[in-house]
């Protein structure tokens, strides 16, 4: 499944010419991440429902929803950020009802998006085998999260507001860091940081 440059704005269209940029199942761009579909239409409901509010608010809410650990968005001191890797090692009992509800609630809209029927005793079966969520993954989801959204929000409206255009510079710049490249298959690792140089690109046009 893509997002068509054609429904885009103008400025999106003429700004984002490679195609990683309309992809979500390239995992290395700004919309193929694990969660990045349901980022996507989860920021556009929320524009249909706060056409003044700043996307700053929304992604705070999804960090709130999904039960992550609060992090510092403008955080770039990498032992800050090695801190919040470490000190967030989970094992199955941070698997809470709660959280695989959240996490339930949004693979479920996940599949409904793309025409699949949600199968709940097969997602509870492949999260049972699923290693537990760390702070590096913590750290990740919350970039990629940032990512999405700053671009989904050129994509939708043809800017990035400037609190937003902002952390949509820092998330990328601590994506760039080992530890969280390291996140990526080994095959894939140099795709991701070239994306991730062309979205820092892309984004300081934007300035």
């Amino acid at each position: 499944m893509n997002l068509y440059p054609e429904e885009a704005h103008p400025n999106a269209r003429n700004l984002l010419t490679e195609d990683f940029y309309w992809s979500f199942e390239i995992e290395t761009g700004p919309f193929g991440s694990t969660h990045a579909y349901d980022v996507f239409y989860s920021f556009l409901e929320w524009r249909e429902a706060h056409k003044d509010g700043s996307p700053v608010a929304f992604i705070h809410g999804y960090i709130e929803d999904i039960g992550y650990p609060e992090l510092d968005l403008k955080e770039t001191d990498k032992a800050a950020l090695y801190q919040y890797a470490n000190a967030y090692k989970a094992d199955e009992s941070d698997l809470s009802e709660e959280v695989i509800v959240q996490a339930m609630a949004h693979a479920k809209r996940e599949a409904e998006g793309e025409g699949r029927t949600f199968d709940e005793r097969k997602f509870r079966a492949i999260l049972a085998g699923v290693k537990p969520t760390s702070g590096i993954t913590f750290l990740a989801d919350i970039d990629n999260l940032v990512i999405t959204t700053g671009f989904g929000q050129l994509v939708l409206e043809g800017r990035v507001d400037r609190d937003l255009l902002s952390l949509t510079l820092t998330a990328p710049q601590r994506e760039l860091l080992p530890m969280l490249l390291n996140v990526y298959d080994e095959a894939d690792r140099d795709m991701r940081k070239g994306h991730l140089h062309n979205m820092l690109d892309k984004l300081e046009r934007l300035k």
